[in-house]
Parts: structure tokens; sequence; C-alpha cells
């Protein structure tokens, strides 16, 4: 299932390039003509679905060889897009964007897209915009603060943060922090299924903070979650292969991988901006944010139709622990918070959408 979360880890990976490279024993690195030559490209990525993913990282350095030839990613499609800014849907807000990546992320029949708007200069790509399109909802990621220094080679490192935010009714706002420490650490050879490629290894370490605030008055703030990954770029184009740790992991040498990107087809650009989506006949419950979660966590969903809309909690013994009514909502993306009250101690839980015509059940982690 997508979440808009994992929307935005996907289009954080697919900041770095991918396109086919030939192998050398010198080191790789990645220049602003470099990103300005992958415009009119396309490139489609496997992403991993299942969550939990044996993984051997390799090692940081010089000359390094990942092997990640027999792994095998079934799950969604990711179409990344690198474009011109003109004739695109918010080019108007960033006259000096000169480079633009569209991700499209593809799974249950529905589509969502990220936009990033981009200013590459000879030493640095500077992100001056991010969207988020699903269906006829708009969101804009505000206060991004992400400037990569070129060219990227072994030892460059760099600090940027993402702020996401969005209401939950009236008076109710949730704002996440995205603070991300990014080092090229290794470079070598990467092995895939699709063949042998000059790479260079960036680790990234991210930490989100929400904060929640009503009418303007900041209620909580937590450090929800912490997340390991790396990029493995290659010279021409920036996504050879991703893989992030599991929430909270405390380990950057992770052996579980939560979230696996993996590029497997390039071409030239056939995008029409014009096209529409289908319509989505479906109900969709997304995966709770955070999670692992304390006390509180946001629950997103999608009616295809006006419904009447009932949550139920339960704990792994399928005991009723809470119960909200929302009542009769129209068809369109709707977001729920749940508090956990101190009765309920730490463990598993499932959260159930119940209408209708559909019941849609799925679990959480509560962490005290």
């Amino acid at each position: 299932m997508i979440s808009i979360t994992r929307l935005h880890l996907i289009s954080t990976a697919l900041l770095y390039l991918v396109f086919l490279v030939n192998t050398g024993s010198s080191q790789t690195a990645i220049t602003d003509q470099d990103l300005i030559n992958l415009i009119g490209t396309v490139v489609e990525l496997d992403s991993d679905t299942t969550g939990s993913v044996p993984i051997y990282l390799g090692n940081p350095g010089a000359n390094q060889t990942y092997d990640f030839s027999t792994i095998s990613i079934a799950g969604e499609s990711v179409k990344n897009e690198f474009l011109a800014p003109g004739g695109t849907p918010f080019e108007h807000k960033h006259p000096d964007a000169n480079f633009l990546e569209k991700s499209s992320i593809y799974g249950d029949g529905i589509e969502l897209i990220n936009y990033i708007y981009q200013k590459v200069t000879s030493n640095s790509m500077i992100t001056l915009g991010e969207y988020n399109i699903f269906e006829s909802d708009t969101s804009e990621n505000l206060g991004v603060a992400d400037t990569v220094p070129l060219p990227l080679t072994l030892g460059t490192q760099w600090t940027a943060m993402t702020v996401d935010t969005f209401s939950a009714g009236e008076g109710f706002l949730f704002l996440n922090r995205s603070i991300n420490i990014n080092k090229v650490d290794g470079w070598g050879t990467i092995k895939l299924p699709g063949g042998d490629f000059a790479c260079l290894r960036l680790q990234e370490e991210q930490i989100d903070i929400t904060e929640q605030y009503v009418n303007d008055l900041l209620i909580t703030s937590d450090t929800t979650s912490r997340i390991f990954g790396y990029n493995w770029i290659g010279k021409d184009a920036l996504i050879l292969f991703y893989a992030g740790s599991q929430f909270g992991e405390p380990n950057p040498d992770f052996t579980l991988a939560g979230n696996l990107l993996m590029a497997k087809n390039i071409a030239p650009s056939t995008v029409n901006e014009q096209n529409k989506n289908q319509p989505i006949t479906n109900y969709i419950l997304f995966q709770n944010y955070p999670n692992p979660f304390n006390p509180a966590t946001t629950i997103s969903y999608f009616l295809p139709y006006s419904s009447n809309v009932m949550f139920e909690f339960y704990d792994m013994n399928g005991e009723l622990v809470d119960r909200i009514d929302p009542g009769n909502q129209a068809s369109g993306t709707h977001f729920l918070q749940w508090r956990a009250g101190n009765q309920i101690a730490s463990g598993a839980y499932l959260y159930r959408l119940s209408t209708e015509n559909a019941v849609i059940t799925k679990k959480m982690l509560l962490l005290r």
C-alpha cells in the first residue's frame, strides 16, 4: 500500500540520478553537466512493499564492490522523469528553476505524483519547491532547505531539511520536520540483476520530528522516527539502488531493510502533463504515521464515495480498546488522529476502517 510517508521517502531517494555507466577503477564524480544532461530521460524502478528484506550493505571506502545481483524486488512501480520546468504545473512559482524531477508511484489502482523544482549551478543543486498530488489534492512541502554541493565525490557531505504540513480539521495542524544528514562514504562497483555499474555510495540519516498545533499553539513535539538509508548513484543519473532501514533502527549498518528501490529501465521522456488519472473506485487505508508512535499517530484514508465511517482499534488478542465514529464523510482523502490512552500498553495493535461498502484493517506499533 502506498502512503504519503513512503512517497516522501522515495522522492528523497530520487534526488539522486540513474543512468547506465561503464565500470572502472577510478572514482565516479557527478557534476552539474551530468544533471542537466538527464533532461528528457525517464527511469523506471521497482519498489519493495514487504517492508522487511535481509540485506548486506557492504563497506564504506574506496574501490568497493556492492553485490545486489541476486535481489528480486516485486511491488509498486516508480517512474522518475527529468524535465525542463516549462509547461509544468508549478513553474510560475519557481522562475529560477532549470531542472525538474517528477516521480510517479503506481500501486493498488492509484497514482501519487511528486514534483521537485531545482536550480542547478556549477557548484550546487538547490531545491526550490516540492509538491505532492493525489487525485485533486495538492500539498506543498514547505520550508524545503536542500542544497546539494557539486561535484559529488567521496567525502562530500551536507545537511538538508524538509517540512510537511497537513490539516486534521478546523484549528488542527500537524507539522513534520525531516532532517537529513548526508555523506558520500564510498565508491566502486555495484552489481545488479541488470549489470555492473560504477557508483558512489551516499549514506543518509533521517530524523523525523512531528509537531501538533491547535489554533496556532504548539501542543506536542516528538522525535517520532529515525531512518538510515543508502543511495548507490551513477555517473549520469542518480539512483541505481536504494536501501532504507526500518523505522527506529539504531544501527547504520542495518541488516533488515524496510524500503528498497532498484532501477530497471531507462528511456526518452514522452511525458504529457495534460494526461489525467483514472478515477479511483476503491477504498484505501494508508499506513499510520508515525509508526512506531507514542502516544499519538495519524491515519489517512481515501473514500471513493460519500460513506459512513467507523474506526475501531484492537489489541492482538482481538479485544476492542477504542472506537472513533467520524460519521458520514464526503469522497476524498481524510485524516484521523488516534491518541493511545495511558491505560493502553506498548505493543502491536490493529486499526480497522469500516464503511457500508468496505472493511480494511492494518497493523501499527505503540512504543511507550
